[in-house]
């Protein structure tokens, strides 16, 4: 059950990552095309999302050892 919920963890790292380094892409095209305040406040959410895809990294599985399936 363990290498099963290990998994399904790794798995969903994966999709998350390509989910975030896709939106940060789209992000910094934004950037470059913007001026000002906004062009600020895409690098702060481009900033956060690149830290996001650090700490995915040490992201662990929340459900107990004995599994409760949902």
């Amino acid at each position: 059950m363990k290498n099963y919920l290990e998994a399904r963890l790794a798995l969903a790292k994966t999709f998350v990552a390509g989910k975030l380094h896709n939106c940060r892409q789209l992000l910094l095209r934004a950037v470059r095309d913007t001026t000002g305040a906004c062009r600020t406040r895409l690098r702060d959410i481009v900033e956060n999302h690149a830290h996001a895809l650090t700490q995915l990294a040490d992201a662990t599985c929340g459900v107990p050892e004995v599994g409760h399936m949902v």
